[in-house]
Parts: structure tokens; sequence; C-alpha cells
């Protein structure tokens, strides 16, 4: 192929055709083109309109690697009359569509309105500026009577890009030894003509462009720059990081897995997700994929070894860079070099923002944090943080470099990743913990102690990525063991994060904080410290919310212990304690016990005047959950009640809070069949926490899953699956489809079909609520025992007693294993398994379930309750069946037993 590789595009073209042997009119009609289009192609009269019919060509002729870029790159030397751009095009380029069309739309209508149109690609070193621009100039080139690139750097790379001008245009002048002259002539040339594109590449100093400027300007300007704006000079179009399709390809493309022409779909989907995983680590910055895919192409060593590589060795691949590429520095130099500049405008206050936003997340970093945290601060930025205008001014020099990114409506700053790691690899051992140190306590500070408040959450959640990110960086920092005093604010700001993450149900996420918590407290403070229950009773409130009742229920009795040894008899965090204890009775079915403990802690919210409102609301709301589970209706309802008061007349009658006392009163109101007095409690809990949190909210799911129920009750069934099913919607969204929370849904949806008679849909649904229980949390869990029981329900129905009994056997044997004597859901299985055993004329042992259960309803909920009078009602029909069936003339005293029953 040497002997055409300088030739013209037409005539490379044809000999390529003909070296495949595809006449003309036959490639013309593969490309729905006519075949004098391929005769001028050929003949040089025209070119294709763009890169993508030259990669159809190669398509169509069936063209390997080296004979498509030998097309491509002749199609390239057909440019404008006058050109001047010392740089091949990027044979790799890939993405940027709707910037360039941007671009090329914008010249175009504004050639038409003015004599001039500028236009500056603005952004952080590496992030594709000049390659952008090389693109635009090679795409639309025949839109320009002249294209001339000018290295932009200084006055004298300047001055050198004019003399090439000078020499391209073949102007009289540029043989003079005086260099002014020559440039004189070439922008005398600009003033004279129209219809050119300049593109000043990577400016470094608007004062050095003065002299190179023509006055006249009848052509158009683009200019490349790491300055956030160059003024009038030109409008801004900030460049970003590549987006994750665009990096995933142009990875691909550079290292050859996948050829140029080849669309995304032939690519391996392990190979795509080796470079979405790239992509994500080098956040998209175009300059480290460059630096990536050519690393792979020298040493042939693939994308997942190149992946173990920069997880070990980030810093080193960053360095590595091949002189002749276009843009010669590596990814590290190009971050230093912006770096020094900043030095060099001896703003210190300014390079101590830049190494804080080092140690945090990113993005969306809060500027209130170095105003919240400005005694942690250096004096330089604690004294510019006084002064609003010296505080802009810190920020501007940043800005001026696109070394951070500032959004001014959210007040955030952000910062790019691998800047982050160069900056973090620039400054020594020492300094870096001094660093993290300061992160940590700044954010520390500002993140809230309590996260069951609901004006914190969005304080929480903004804080949170940063948190995280300062808390890993202080354990690569330092060691647990050997550095433990240094860990106590990480703790303490750990201990926070997970009650934020249990108040929203992200138990997973917050145990690990808590056990860290614990074991640093315990290191520090010893095993009885009070502090060290902070942590210890958000561990048990976490396992009481998971269920693991043995767990939490240790746990509290230690926090209590610790506690009441060391504060004043009616101390908040006591009273803490013992409704955490209490609820967890409650929920395990030992009533006797749990009661005392919370009307313990009332007492003594009661008697602090300075008591949170929420706190008090809440545990009137638990206090009024007891009596309910117990059927004392009557004394649940004001305790309802007065939680729905305290938390009107502190927060409003809109404030989310509503929700769990609301929540609570309809059900309660449901239990005793006062459906319409239940329903609009229920709708209005729902529209106040679609209001608060939007109507896609985990807590949106829950308010649609309790009223579902009471759909379910009244038989309308239609509105119960209507109701349930936008719940499952919402938590397969937020969790996926094999969360806990999901399952709980699926259950109930079940229990729909069940009532409706709908055994195959029922079964199905019970059966993968099981295998999600099973799986996320254990085979005797509590929780487990609800779908085993629906489905012993089904085979019952369906008289295969064999299979039924079996399922009710094992939710038996789980309930036994982790419920009080008492409980409630106890009772349901005896119950089950007691008509079972009636329909089989099992008599004796459905006597003893049918005893049992009517002893638990009756201490449970008294002997009115409508669920007792279930209970008895099968015991009585089995005593009338038995005597019946046998025949036999009914005793005294099982007279007696009927008659009572």
């Amino acid at each position: 192929m040497d002997e055409i590789r300088s030739a013209p595009f037409g005539e490379v073209l044809q000999t390529l055709r003909k070296k495949k042997k595809i006449a003309q009119q036959v490639l013309a009609e593969k490309l729905g083109a006519h075949r004098n289009t391929i005769s001028a192609w050929e003949r040089g009269k025209r070119l294709p309109d763009t890169k993508g019919m030259v990669a159809e060509l190669a398509t169509q002729l069936h063209l390997d690697d080296q004979q498509t870029r030998l097309l491509l790159e002749a199609s390239l030397t057909a440019v404008s009359p006058y050109w001047y751009v010392p740089y091949q095009r990027n044979y790799y380029f890939t993405g940027r569509e709707a910037l360039l069309e941007q671009l090329h739309t914008s010249f175009s209508s504004g050639q038409a309105l003015a004599l001039t149109q500028s236009y500056t690609l603005s952004g952080l070193g590496g992030i594709g500026k000049t390659q952008v621009a090389l693109e635009y100039a090679y795409r639309y080139h025949q839109h320009y009577a002249a294209t001339f690139w000018l290295a932009a750097e200084s006055s004298e790379t300047l001055t050198s890009s004019f003399l090439s001008i000078a020499q391209t245009l073949r102007l009289p002048e540029r043989h003079e030894q005086d260099q002014h002259k020559i440039i004189a002539s070439v922008l005398q040339w600009l003033n004279s003509h129209k219809d050119w594109l300049l593109i000043f590449d990577n400016v470094e100093d608007i004062g050095v462009l003065k002299p190179f400027l023509p006055t006249t300007r009848q052509g158009s300007f683009l200019f490349s720059t790491r300055l956030h704006t160059l003024g009038h000079l030109a409008q801004t179009l900030e460049l970003s990081r590549l987006p994750r399709d665009e990096g995933i390809a142009f990875l691909l493309h550079r290292t050859h897995i996948l050829p140029t022409n080849a669309p995304m779909t032939q690519a391996a989907a392990s190979d795509v997700e080796l470079a979405a995983t790239i992509v994500d680590l080098v956040d998209g910055l175009p300059l480290a994929l460059d630096q990536a895919g050519a690393y792979i192409e020298a040493t042939q060593c693939g994308m997942e070894d190149f992946l173990h590589l920069f997880q070990a060795y980030p810093m080193q691949l960053l360095d590595e860079r091949d002189a002749h590429a276009q843009h010669p520095h590596s990814v590290t130099t190009t971050f230093r070099l912006a770096f020094e500049q900043v030095q060099r405008n001896k703003n210190s206050a300014a390079i101590e923002i830049l190494t804080l936003c080092a140690f945090l997340a990113p993005d969306d970093i809060p500027e209130a944090l170095f105003l919240e945290g400005q005694r942690w601060l250096e004096p330089p930025l604690a004294a510019a943080i006084e002064q609003p205008l010296q505080f802009q001014a810190t920020l501007r020099d940043l800005l001026a470099y696109s070394l951070i990114r500032r959004n001014s409506q959210k007040k955030t700053l952000s910062i790019h990743r691998l800047a982050q790691e160069v900056l973090k690899a620039h400054v020594g051992e020492e300094e870096r913990k001094h660093w993290v140190e300061r992160a940590i306590r700044i954010v520390q500070q500002s993140f809230p102690a309590s996260a069951i408040e609901f004006a914190n959450w969005e304080q929480c959640e903004r804080l949170l990525p940063h948190a995280l990110a300062a808390a890993q960086q202080m354990q690569q920092c330092f060691s647990l063991e050997n550095d433990t005093q240094r860990f106590q604010p990480v703790a303490s700001l750990y201990t926070s994060i997970a009650e934020y993450f249990i108040e929203h149900d992200r138990y997973i996420e917050a145990e690990p904080l808590l056990q860290q918590a614990r074991y640093i407290w315990e290191s520090t403070l010893g095993p009885e410290h009070v502090d060290m229950t902070l942590a210890l009773n958000s561990l048990a409130d976490l396992y009481r919310h998971q269920a693991k009742f043995q767990e939490a229920e240790a746990l509290y009795r230690r926090c209590l212990q610790i506690r009441e040894e060391a504060l004043a008899p009616n101390h908040p965090l006591i009273a803490r304690t013992l409704h955490g204890l209490g609820r967890l009775y409650g929920q395990m079915g030992k009533y006797q016990q749990s009661e005392p403990l919370l009307l313990r802690a009332l007492r003594m919210q009661e008697e602090q005047p300075t008591s949170p409102a929420l706190s008090l609301a809440n545990l009137l709301s638990n206090l009024g959950e007891l009596y309910r589970e117990q059927g004392r209706y009557e004394e649940a309802e004001p305790y309802y009640r007065e939680s729905l008061y305290v938390i009107e007349q502190t927060y409003g009658t809109h404030h989310p809070s509503l929700r769990h006392p609301l929540n609570n009163l309809a059900i309660l109101f449901a239990e005793q069949g006062k459906y319409s007095e239940a329903e609009p409690l229920f709708l209005r809990t729902l529209h106040v926490v679609e209001e608060a949190f939007g109507t896609d909210h985990l807590q949106v799911a829950y308010s649609l899953i309790n009223l579902g129920a009471l759909q379910g009750i009244q038989g309308r069934y239609a509105e119960t699956a209507t109701s349930l099913r936008r719940a499952l919607r919402i938590r397969e969204q937020a969790h996926g489809p094999d969360h806990p929370e999901v399952a709980m849904v699926l259950n109930n949806l079940a229990e729909a079909h069940r009532l409706q008679k709908h055994y195959a849909e029922a079964e199905q649904l019970f059966l993968r609520t099981l295998a999600i229980r099973e799986c996320t949390l254990d085979a005797e869990h509590p929780l487990t025992a609800h779908p085993i029981n629906g489905q012993a329900d089904i085979y019952a129905v369906q008289e295969k007693y064999a299979q039924a009994e079996e399922c009710y056997q094992r939710a038996l044997r789980i309930r036994e294993l982790k419920l009080a004597d008492k409980h409630p859901d106890l009772a349901e299985t005896c119950l089950g398994l007691a008509n079972l055993y009636a329909r089989q004329q099992r008599y004796q042992e459905a006597e003893t379930l049918y005893r049992r259960t009517l002893r638990i309803r009756e201490e449970v909920f008294g002997e009115t309750h409508p669920l007792t009078e279930e209970a008895r009602s099968a015991y009585a029909s089995l005593i009338k069946r038995q005597a019946e069936e046998t025949s036999i003339k009914q005793d005294s005293k099982t007279d007696r037993t009927y008659k009572q029953l």
C-alpha cells in the first residue's frame, strides 16, 4: 500500500475499489448514492461530506484497519485552499457530537448576522479542548476559505505560528528578517479577506493575544483555554468530563478491541464492563483515557491487567505519556502545572481550599463547610473567610484555571477526581495526615447530631459523601490500632451517619460504621465509658429494626447499666435506652415487660422541659402501639392523639413526622372496623409524605402498603392491587428486586391474591418473598415465617394437607424460637395448624393447639376481641364436631365446656 500512501483521496479510493473488484455502480448502490457521486470522488471533484461517509465506504469495500486508516487519512488532506493545522486528525476521536454541532450552528448563523464570531472552549487541563478544536477544524474545513492553527501559550509560540501561516499564504514578507513585519503581513491578509477560521490553542494569558488579533475580524475565532473565561473576547463553552458511554466507546476503539467502524453492539459485554470501570476510575477525563489506551496498546497488557495495575499504581500510570503525542504532558504533569500557576499567584488561601477539597468527595462540596469549619483552617484561609470579598477573590484564582467548578445556586464546589489524586500525591506524608484530620474535624462539626429530625435530613445528605470520603482517607493514613485517639471524631461521625442510615432503612450500611465506632470508643475510653454507649445504643436500635432481638436486648441492657451508673437518674440518654428496650419487648410480644419501661421513659421525658418534641411524640406513639397490639384500643387512642397534638403544635400540620401517629391511629380504627374513620387518616398520611418527600419516596411506599391493607379488608381488591403495585415499584426502584423491604410488599400482595382465591398467583408471590428473606435475612428469621404461613394457608384450602402441615410446622418452629410465648403471630400459626388437624379429624392435636391459641389471644387481646372470638368459635366447632361424629352423648363436663365456648 506504500505506493498510494501519499496519493489524493480519489486515487486511494479508486485503487482500493479496484483491488476489491467492486464496480462503481455496485458501490453506489450499496451506499444508496448515484454512480456519478463515486466518479466525482475518484476524479477529485468532490469529497464525501462526512467522516461517517468515509467510514461507510470502508465498510462496503470490506477494508481492513490499515486500509481504512489510509482512506480516512487521504480524506483529511483534501482541506481548504489555505490550511495550516500542524496536527493530524485524531483517528480515535469519539463523542462530543452535540458540542461540535452547537459550534457549527453558532458559527454558521452568526456569519450572516455579524462580521465576527468568537467562541472559547474552556475547561480543566486534559478535558479534551484541543481535540474538540482539532476535530472541528477537520470536520467543517469546507465551510471556511482558510483555517489556521495558532499555538497561544506565549508570545513566542504565537509568533512561530504566524511565521508558518505566512509560509502557507506565500506572502512576499515571509522572507523578512524582522518578524514584526511578517506578523503585520499576516494580519493585513486576515483584515482584507473573509470566511477564515483562526484557532488559538491553549491560551494562558489574554494580554498576550492582543498583538495577534486582526482588527477588522471578518472571520471566526475559536479559542481553547484552561481559563474560566476570556471576558468580552469570546463566548464561553465549558467542557465537562466525557460521558460514560462515549468514554467506553473511545477506550474500546483506542485499544483496538473494537474496530473503528464497528458499532458498540459488537463489543463483548465483559469488555464493555471493564472499559466502564476504567472510565469511572479516571472520572471520564479524555487525556487519562488516551493514556490508558496508549499504555494498553504499547504493552499489550489488556484492559483487565491495566485495571489491576491502575488500582495498585495510579500515580505511576497517570505519569506515563508519549512525548510525541499531540498532548505531550501526562495527566500528572498537566495538573501540577495548573497547581503551580496558582502558587505563583501567591494565593495561599486558594491552595488551602484546593487541598482540602482533595480529601473530600469530589462533587458538590458545600461552601458552608469552610465557613463552619473556620476554627480548623490555616490562618490565611480563616482570615479570607471572614472577609466575603477576599473569599470570592480566593475562589476566583481557582476558577480562573478551571481547577474547581462552582455551582452558584447550590453554593457548592467540585473538583476532578484525578486532580484530587495528584494533589494528595503532591503533599508529603505528614502533611497529608494533617489535612486528613482537618477534613474529618470540619465535616464532623457540621454533620447534624440528630438524624431523626426531618429538618436535618437535607444537611445530612449533602455532607454524607464528604463524611465517608474523609473517614476513608483517615483509615488510609492512620492505623486504627496504633492511632486510636485520632479516631475519636471518626467514631462520633460514624454514629451520626449510622443513625441517619437507620432512619432511612439503610441497615446494611449502618452496621459496619457502628461496629467501628464502638471499637474506637472502647479502645480509647474503655468498655464502660458513657460516650461509648452512643454507638452501643444505636447498634441496639439497628438490631431491633432487623428483628435481631437477642442481640438488641443484650446491647440495650448493657447500655442501660452504663448510663444509669454514670448519669443523673432522669438523664435523656437513659430515657432513650428505656424507650428502645421497651419498644423491643413490644416487638417480641413481651408486653408486660415493655409497658413499665415505656411509661418510665415517658415520665422522664415529661419532666425535662427541654425534651425534644419529636422524641416525646415518638414515645407517645409507641405507647399507643403497645396498647393497640394488645387490643387495648381505648388506652391506645389518647396516646396517638397526644402524639399528633405535640407534632402539630411544634412543627405544624404538614410536617412529615406526622406520618407515624397518623398511620398508627388509622390502623387502630381499621382494626376496630371503623373503616370510614381510618381511610381519611391513611390518605392524609399519604398526602403528607408525598408533599414532603415526593411521589416516589420510600415513605410513600410504606403509606401505600397500609392503605392497600385497608382496601383489602374491605374487599376492594382492585384498589389494593393498585396501591401495592405502586409501593412495589417504588421499593424495587430504590432497593432492587431482592431487598427485604421489597419482600414485605410481595408478601402483602400475595395475601391480597389469597383472599381473592387467586391461589396460583399468591403462591408464586409467597415463594418469591421466602426466597428473598432466606437469602437476605436467614432461614429462621421471624419475617421468614410470614410467607411460609401464607403458603400453608393456601395448601390447606387446596386440601394439600401434607404440604400445609410441613409449612405450618416450620413457621411454628421459627416463631417459637424467635418470639415470646404470647406473641400474636404464634397464635396465628397455631390456629391455622389446628384448623388443618380438625379437617383431618386429628381432634386431639387440634384441641391442644386451639387451647394454646385461645390462651394467647385472651391474654393479649382480651376475651371480647374479634381475634379471640375467632379462636373460641373454631374451638367450639371442634368440640361439637367431635360429639356429633362419635355419636356419644355429651357428658356434663363436655356440655359445660361447649356452653362456655
